[in-house]
């Protein structure tokens, strides 16, 4: 079995510091979850941030290792990598953990190439006070936010995923942080439980649908394109509480006065 890596412990970087890296933006963002993948590049570009995306990049092989194919799924992570160091590029940001836990491994080490999620990226704007954008953002009105922390990027990418929701929420005016109950219980979209196993996969869900509407909250910030599809769908079949999921790249976008008007009703 491959090991994972640690985080490293990195000082805050401003957008310039971060450098070019690749975003991988994997196969939900893509395919089903296009107003994230519009928002994360928006955002991106909104910063300045030097990145490139790899037409040629394949799924990371995460699905299949989750499936029992080990070695198909290794072959698709070294697939990625090569494309990466052939890019002559160091860095790899992906906006979903799945994606991020599956090619964050020793063969990425070995390689010198180092993989962040998104939300990290998020994170070093909100500590370098680069985030909020008064200038060029709408007034922000009063809003209850809450978190649910994706498994893979919590437990797989070890992020201390409270410290940086409450840090990005924080660097904006009139938001409040409230932490939810089993804030890191699993939203019951993966593993391969949502694509075989629904009833299963709404039950877990309802669980969490219970937590968010306990916390009053307006919107769910879910940082990982499966998660917000899962999340969201429920808070509109299955929730009164009026409450939206959307990934925090989607949330800073819709601050921006010049974001589209249907991204910013996500």
């Amino acid at each position: 079995m491959t090991t994972r890596v640690t985080k490293p412990v990195i000082d805050s970087k401003t957008a310039k510091d971060w450098g070019k890296f690749v975003l991988y933006e994997g196969c939900t963002m893509p395919r089903r979850m296009v107003g994230s993948r519009y928002t994360t590049r928006f955002v991106l570009d909104k910063f300045s941030f030097d990145y490139m995306v790899l037409d040629n990049a394949r799924c990371c092989g995460a699905p299949v290792m989750r499936s029992g194919g080990e070695d198909v799924s290794i072959e698709c992570r070294m697939y990625n990598l090569d494309l990466v160091k052939k890019a002559g590029v160091d860095q790899i940001v992906s906006g979903c953990p799945g994606c991020g836990s599956q090619l964050k491994t020793e063969e990425a080490e070995k390689m010198s190439i180092h993989v962040y999620h998104l939300i990290e990226v998020l994170y070093d704007l909100a500590r370098s006070g680069e985030l909020y954008q008064k200038d060029l953002m709408r007034p922000i009105p009063n809003l209850k936010v809450t978190a649910h922390y994706p498994c893979h990027m919590h437990r797989g990418m070890l992020i201390d995923a409270r410290k940086i929701h409450e840090t990005i929420v924080g660097a904006f005016p009139n938001l409040e942080y409230i932490e939810m109950d089993d804030s890191d219980r699993c939203c019951g979209a993966g593993g391969g439980v949502r694509a075989s196993q629904k009833e299963l996969s709404y039950t877990i869900r309802k669980r969490k649908l219970e937590c968010i509407e306990e916390t009053g909250a307006d919107i769910v910030i879910a940082a990982c394109p499966f998660c917000e599809l899962q999340i969201d769908e429920g808070l509109k079949t299955d929730s009164e509480s009026g409450a939206r999921a959307i990934t925090p790249q989607s949330m800073i976008a819709m601050f921006f006065k010049d974001i589209g008007q249907e991204v910013a009703k996500l």
